[in-house]
């Protein structure tokens, strides 16, 4: 029997968006072909393993809610998994193990006290408001300084996937090891962390609009890195 508030063709469904359904508690009875679902701001607990298993052409889930405060299952091909708004005081480990996951938004998970290793190919990080986030478990893995057999890969498919978004922004109870782990990472393509000031790992500072950097401090094949300090108020 299908979701009263679905079509009779769920069945042949591959995208719901039932967003802020606000009594809902169980996931609906839709097709195996599912391949993306939004049951943010409900009141839905967990993924069943039933579900989770159903489910394997499911590529983006959004689940969030203040409701959720663990994660027990997720199907295996998710490579978008939304968990803004929940009460998770961790990254579940279902997560962690997910193989393909690309994208992981956490925003606004206001219990979140500690972020482990994600899998290597998390390119989009977003930790947002998680205002009592203060600890990295893992100096390997996600926040590792050292190179691994895949920072030699080449191939174009795989290049895009090494340079990673993190957004920490208005997480500051951030403590110095965590910061410390989070600056020195080598594959960001953009961080923004908070601050009020430039950090020492960023030898060649400035105040103003422009920098000088001594000739021959660079090679051709060098990598580098920049930080921008913006205010927040106007002067």
């Amino acid at each position: 029997m299908f979701h009263p508030a679905l079509p009779r063709t769920g069945h042949a469904l591959e995208k719901v968006d039932m967003r802020g359904c606000s009594r809902l508690r169980t996931f609906p009875n839709i097709s195996s072909n599912i391949e993306y679902l939004d049951v943010g701001n409900t009141k839905i607990e967990d993924v069943p393993a039933s579900i989770a298993k159903r489910w394997s052409r499911l590529m983006y889930l959004v689940i969030g809610n203040r409701r959720l405060k663990r994660l027990t299952h997720v199907p295996l091909n998710v490579v978008y998994l939304d968990l803004s708004n929940s009460d998770i005081k961790m990254i579940p480990d279902c997560a962690i193990r997910l193989r393909h996951l690309h994208d992981l938004i956490i925003r606004n998970c206001r219990k979140l006290v500690s972020l482990q290793s994600l899998p290597l190919f998390v390119w989009h990080q977003d930790a947002t408001d998680c205002v009592s986030l203060r600890f990295l478990l893992s100096a390997s893995g996600a926040y590792s300084t050292t190179p691994n057999k895949y920072n030699l890969e080449k191939e174009e498919k795989r290049v895009f996937y090494l340079f990673r978004n993190s957004m920490f922004r208005n997480c500051l109870k951030l403590d110095e090891e965590a910061r410390r782990l989070i600056i020195q990472r080598w594959d960001y393509r953009c961080l923004l962390l908070p601050g009020s000031e430039i950090p020492e790992e960023f030898t060649h500072k400035a105040t103003g609009n422009s920098i000088t950097i001594p000739e021959g401090t660079f090679s051709a094949s060098s990598n580098f890195k920049a930080c921008v300090l913006l205010s927040s108020t106007l002067e």
